[in-house]
């Protein structure tokens, strides 16, 4: 079942009219920390995207999506820092050395 949801409650709702043990979702970084609080842990699918490069030719499929793996989330946390001129961190592709990216794709 597919369905667009404004919030975790209401995914909340689906389970349980549908009873369900298991939640697959695609969703917003809000909805997402909002479902572990209520201690669900949600599975996500890891997807690979690619530009396509007919792009032009077909414009509606700008992305090509290849399905990796599937992760259950456990946690959801974000921390950040503030970038301006005076930090002295390097940023990524400035070699900022191994392990000291910002973000990280996790492979399965």
């Amino acid at each position: 079942m597919v369905e667009k949801v404004s919030g975790a409650g209401r995914i909340l709702e689906l389970m349980k009219e549908y009873n369900c043990d298991e939640v697959v979702v695609n969703v917003p970084d809000k909805i997402l920390s909002g479902l572990l609080s209520k201690g669900v842990r949600p599975i996500r699918a890891i997807m690979q995207r690619t530009i396509n490069r007919n792009y032009y030719a077909h414009p509606r499929a700008k992305y090509t999506f290849r399905h990796i793996c599937f992760e259950r989330v456990h946690k959801y946390d974000v921390r950040t820092e503030r970038l301006d001129k005076k930090s002295k961190r390097r940023g990524v592709g400035q070699g900022g050395g191994s392990g000291s990216s910002a973000v990280q794709q996790k492979r399965c």
